[in-house]
């Protein structure tokens, strides 16, 4: 649930900016909550700190339709979806104390997340600290 107007990006600006802090960037969290907001997913990213995100999770996910509520199951399985792949691209570039990329895909078997791996690692080739 959220309460009031703040996007959870504007929120987590100000935690860092007060305590001085690093981040953790979840991008598969981030594109479901902006999938349930209604938000396209890299809203709220041009005026992010990047420069304090310090580490970043990627995971797989899958759009569910309840009683025609539409939202991200956290599934931690192989199919990234789109959004999360958009978001970390976005990102990526303006992260200048990065330290590690966790793909979270601990339930899979080891030759179902290799396609994962190999997607991270092309969007990471790029990327220069």
């Amino acid at each position: 649930a959220f309460v009031g107007d703040l996007h959870i990006l504007d929120y987590f600006a100000r935690v860092a900016d007060d305590a001085d802090s690093g981040l953790l960037l979840d991008v598969a969290h981030l594109a479901m909550f902006q999938h349930v907001t209604g938000r396209e997913p890299t809203d709220g990213l041009r005026d992010f700190p990047c420069e304090r995100v310090v580490e970043i999770h990627v995971a797989g996910g899958t759009v569910v339709d309840v009683d025609g509520f539409s939202h991200i199951e956290d599934s931690h399985g192989v199919d990234v979806l789109p959004a999360t792949w958009a978001i970390l691209d976005a990102v990526l570039p303006r992260t200048k104390n990065l330290k590690a990329v966790v793909f979270e895909c601990e339930r899979n078997r080891n030759g179902d997340v290799a396609d994962g791996f190999t997607t991270l690692e092309h969007a990471l080739s790029g990327w220069l600290p």
